[in-house]
């Protein structure tokens, strides 16, 4: 790991950036960085709808607070939970963190997504995250209280 990035909500970055911060991919939706003990998420609803994938995207807030739908890896079937989706249902057994993005335009002048981070977050304990092809992710406390998020 070359370089670093401070995950503080609302950051604005790239999937390049979180790459070579933590050692994980920058192709797919769920990268697992095993190493540094996180998994991230990248969330696009509008490119995800090419592929079926047309329940991602906040959700409305409950009496716990804010959700985040999210579809997991696999276009065709039934998503299996293994590969990339396991990374991310057994997290918590794995104590990794997880950390979702949401697209947030191209970088200027060039090709690549920006990603806005939303925050650490952790598969609702309260609904069942084996319901495919959803996740239901919860957003946890940030870390820095005094730059929350612009919304979730």
């Amino acid at each position: 790991m070359t370089t670093t990035v401070e995950l503080v909500p609302g950051l604005i970055t790239t999937r390049d950036a979180i790459a070579a911060a933590y050692g994980c991919g920058t192709f797919q939706g769920i990268e697992p960085a095993d190493e540094a003990g996180k998994v991230f998420v990248y969330s696009d609803p509008s490119a995800g709808e090419e592929y079926g994938y047309t329940f991602d995207g906040r959700a409305e807030d409950d009496e716990c607070g804010p959700l985040y739908l999210y579809t997991g890896a696999g276009a065709n079937g039934n998503q299996t939970p293994s590969g990339r989706n396991g990374s991310l249902l057994s997290h918590a057994a794995k104590n990794r963190e997880v950390h979702l993005f949401v697209a947030h335009g191209k970088v200027p002048g060039g090709g690549a997504m920006q990603q806005r981070y939303i925050g650490q977050m952790l598969l609702d304990p309260m609904r069942s995250p084996h319901i495919w092809p959803r996740r239901v992710m919860r957003r946890i406390a940030s870390r820095s209280p005094s730059r929350e998020s612009p919304g979730l």
